[in-house]
């Protein structure tokens, strides 16, 4: 995205650091076309948590199926013996996880990225955790789930402004940036993020039945994060773009 590539008139962004970034770096673009106006899309975010605990991490290139002619990516074999499967299809039938969901009345849902979601078939279900075997309603998932683990996804934006937990599981950290279309941005997990970070599939399953034990409560700490980074926490979000927009009409 840039102004040599896109004819853009307007750029939405969320938060300080982003717009700043965004008007700074190569983009080409100038304060007519990046806005800091919140995005729409957040102004349906009501919280109604349901002691539900949402699974959801982003894909990985290097076991993603080539798109077909219909834009779906079928069912790949070697996606069941990567590590990435391994580790979440062994994290949602953790006995000991389990034990505590059953005992604090938690639900669970893991939910297969777009990219992996023919695949869906290889993850084990259970009573406790159910696989989203289609596209996910994510804002009905963001609106009920208490605790959100995911790892190097954008979910957690959409959920932080619900003022609710996070936890980043980043165990093959290294192998998915040498080998997947992203790069590093003016955004840090470490540093920026809204919640821990974690790197082994131990620290991940500690972290969550902790947050768990303590009622999905959300750290002052990530507080305070999460409060910083949002330019607008309300509900105007799309007032403020609407008119952005009409403005581009009176120019």
């Amino acid at each position: 995205i840039n102004c040599y590539e896109k004819d853009i008139k307007i750029l939405l962004t969320t938060s300080q650091k982003e717009y700043n970034s965004l008007l700074n770096d190569k983009y080409g673009f100038d304060k007519k076309v990046i806005k800091l106006t919140g995005l729409p899309r957040y102004d349906n975010l009501l919280s109604n948590p349901k002691k539900l605990i949402a699974i959801m991490p982003t894909w990985r290139l290097s076991f993603a199926s080539n798109l077909n002619k219909d834009g779906i990516r079928p069912y790949n074999n070697a996606f069941k013996n990567s590590k990435y499967f391994k580790f979440y299809n062994k994290l949602i039938n953790d006995k000991k996880l389990l034990k505590v969901m059953d005992k604090l009345g938690y639900q669970g849902v893991f939910v297969v990225h777009p990219s992996h979601v023919k695949n869906y078939i290889d993850f084990k279900e259970n009573k406790y955790f159910k696989v989203i075997k289609e596209y996910a309603d994510y804002q009905k998932i963001f609106n009920e789930a208490s605790l959100l683990i995911t790892d190097y996804s954008s979910v957690p934006f959409d959920f932080a402004y619900l003022k609710k937990p996070v936890i980043y599981t980043e165990f093959d950290k290294k192998d998915f940036y040498n080998n997947h279309l992203f790069s590093k941005g003016y955004y840090n997990d470490e540093k920026d993020g809204f919640g821990p970070v974690k790197y082994t599939y131990q620290s991940t399953l500690n972290s969550i039945i902790d947050s768990i034990k303590n009622n999905c409560k959300l750290s002052s700490v990530y507080s305070k994060r999460i409060d910083k980074f949002y330019k607008y926490y309300d509900h105007h979000n799309s007032e403020r773009v609407y008119n952005e927009i009409t403005n581009q009409f009176k120019a």
